[in-house]
């Protein structure tokens, strides 16, 4: 799928519904879940050291099609890519052929962006700006096979709240202009000011997909009204380096890294990407084996800065994913801090795949309100948002919450 009109009406057709899956109106739903299973078998298989070599065996178009879907949406395809041209997972000659572009895109993509990248970085080091990059790149180049393997759509950095003019002006220099901030969360996008916004493809990660920066002046999520979650002041401080050659850029140290990294994935978890997964089992393995990563540490950051519950489901899924790379005392703390709504999400999203849910319900836009003064904040939130969050305005937003209960695309319950 490369026809720019057809791509166009693709994702107008996502934004006025609200179902990423209209991307991909020819793949069936019972498809598309059999295609999120095998890939999860074989990252499971894959993690958990499986006796038998793992195998993708497709043959018809129709499971092509959706295998290929399924691969971008979970944003595994570059890495499943990778296992095969590797020889440690077995595939049909029509899998190997879609994985193995989904490889290639992967890598010209992360070396294009890379490439971009650094001028930015030498631009904001130039007004004595020293961001901290987050995760994509820097998970990529550090712990993952290749960096190409780790799909990359945004450069996330991170300053000081009082650098952010001063940020704000090496992006302008660098040729970028930004296309939207956020009320809360202190967060800003950036765009090439002179690059093309046109998506190229939907099956896998075109490496001339468009790209951006997202800006950050704190390291913080908005989930309601009166509600959000973040590690504060802190965060600056702990940092490690990241080696690029002649330069080096700051990353976050442990044990902030995993506790971002699982704040991200859960806040998004409707919109569940097994790839934030597999990244975190990683992350905390890896980092657990060099001495890095200590679990006290990891529990006292997430209790002390109330974090816990809203970046428990996404430890949860890494633990199922992974079993046994998190400890089962932390597991157990989240469980129990865990709002019934925000578990019963957590379920569907596994029974899913550990992919994307196609249907909305209540309970996931309620999920993270505990007690009745948070309910009622939430659903104020709901009836009136508080936030930019939603670009269309509240009349356009309320006639496609009534479009899409008189689809029958929105439960009152995630199921």
């Amino acid at each position: 799928m490369t026809d720019p009109v057809a791509i166009r009406h693709r994702i107008e057709a996502w934004h006025r519904t609200g179902n990423v899956y209209a991307l991909w109106p020819d793949v069936s739903p019972t498809e598309r879940r059999l295609s999120n299973i095998q890939i999860l078998t074989v990252t499971v298989d894959m993690l958990r050291g499986a006796a038998t070599e793992p195998t993708l065996f497709l043959e018809t178009e129709r499971e092509c099609s959706a295998l290929g879907a399924a691969a971008y949406m979970s944003g595994m395809g570059p890495l499943l890519g990778w296992w095969i041209e590797q020889g440690m997972v077995k595939a049909s000659e029509p899998a190997q052929r879609i994985l193995a572009l989904h490889l290639e895109h992967g890598r010209r993509r992360i070396a294009n962006i890379w490439a971009a990248t650094r001028p930015i970085l030498t631009a904001l080091r130039a007004l004595g700006v020293f961001p901290i990059l987050l995760k994509g790149l820097h998970t990529g180049a550090r712990y993952f096979p290749e960096p190409g393997t780790r799909p990359a759509g945004d450069v996330d950095l991170l300053v000081r709240p009082t650098e952010g003019p001063l940020a704000a002006t090496a992006l302008n220099q660098a040729g970028l202009r930004e296309a939207r901030r956020t009320l809360f969360g202190g967060r800003s996008e950036w765009v090439p000011a002179d690059g093309s916004q046109e998506v190229r493809s939907l099956m896998f990660d075109h490496a001339d997909n468009p790209w951006g920066i997202d800006l950050h002046t704190a390291l913080e999520r908005w989930y309601f009204r009166g509600q959000r979650a973040g590690f504060g002041e802190e965060a600056f401080a702990n940092t490690d380096d990241l080696d690029l050659g002649p330069d080096s850029v700051r990353v976050l140290g442990q044990p902030h890294l995993t506790a971002f990294l699982a704040l991200h994935a859960s806040y998004e978890l409707v919109k569940m990407r097994l790839i934030r997964l597999f990244e975190l089992v990683q992350v905390v393995r890896h980092d657990q084996a060099s001495g890095t990563l200590r679990w006290t540490e990891l529990t006292t950051l997430l209790e002390q800065t109330g974090t816990l519950r809203f970046a428990y489901p996404a430890l949860a899924l890494a633990e199922r994913l992974g079993n046994g790379t998190l400890e089962r005392a932390l597991i157990e703390r989240g469980e129990r801090n865990l709002p019934t709504r925000a578990r019963r999400v957590l379920d569907s999203v596994e029974r899913e795949g550990m992919a994307a849910l196609s249907r909305r319900s209540l309970d996931d836009r309620l999920m993270w309100a505990r007690g009745w003064k948070e309910l009622l904040l939430n659903l104020s939130e709901l009836a009136w948002p508080s936030d930019d969050g939603v670009s269309l305005g509240v009349g356009r937003l309320y006639v496609r919450r009534l479009r899409a209960l008189a689809r029958g695309t929105v439960d009152l319950r995630a199921r």
